[in-house]
């Protein structure tokens, strides 16, 4: 493993290929409500963050995925998967499911972040 600089923090999303749905269309990486990139089909995207607490998403036209509050430290790399749901919900997915819309969950194991007051 590289040593990261003291300074920065890293969230790195891998999006799993395979599924027909969305597979010619890149995923917005959004955190804290900023879009900071794009991640296409079966690829790993990293994106460099200031240490601390951050909210992360992906977003693709109109629909999102869940969003997940982490923290995470200078030096760390906070890792999350993506997936295309079942296209035969798509109905679904793009009205109601909107919100939800694909797969999307932190993979390293850490803690959510304490609720704050």
């Amino acid at each position: 493993m590289t040593d990261l600089p003291a300074q920065s923090a890293y969230i790195e999303i891998e999006r799993v290929g395979g599924k027909w749905a969305d597979r010619a269309r890149s995923y917005r990486a959004v955190v804290d409500g900023d879009v900071v990139g794009t991640i296409g089909n079966a690829a790993t995207e990293r994106f460099e963050v200031s240490p601390g607490a951050h909210v992360v998403n992906l977003k693709i036209d109109w629909c999102r995925s869940q969003k997940i509050a982490i923290e995470v430290a200078a030096g760390e790399t906070a890792r999350f998967r993506a997936e295309a749901r079942n296209p035969w919900g798509a109905i679904y997915w793009i009205t109601f499911g909107c919100r939800n819309y694909m797969k999307f969950e932190r993979v390293d194991g850490a803690p959510p972040p304490p609720p704050s007051a």
